[in-house]
C-alpha cells in the first residue's frame, strides 16, 4: 500500500480535512505536520503547504470527501 497526497493547505485546513476523514473511518496522515506553525513573530500564524496523505485504496472516497470540504 502506498502514500497519496489528496490535499494540500494550511496546518489548519489539513487538520480539517484529517478529522473528517477519520470521522468516516478513513486513515489520514500530515506530512511535515510540524513545520505548519511560523513562530518566528509574538504570533503563531498557520503555513501553506502541508500535505495530507491517504492509502491508495481510500483515494477516490477521500479525495470525494475533502472536495466537498
Amino acid at each position: 500500500m502506498e502514500l497519496i497526497e489528496i490535499y494540500s493547505g494550511t496546518w489548519i485546513q489539513c487538520q480539517m480535512a484529517k478529522k473528517l476523514l477519520e470521522s468516516v473511518k478513513i486513515k489520514a496522515t500530515l506530512k511535515d505536520p510540524n513545520m505548519g506553525i511560523d513562530s518566528s513573530s509574538t504570533f503563531c500564524r498557520p503555513r501553506g503547504n502541508i500535505k495530507l496523505l491517504v492509502l491508495d485504496s481510500d483515494y477516490e472516497s477521500a479525495t470525494n470527501i475533502v472536495t466537498k470540504l
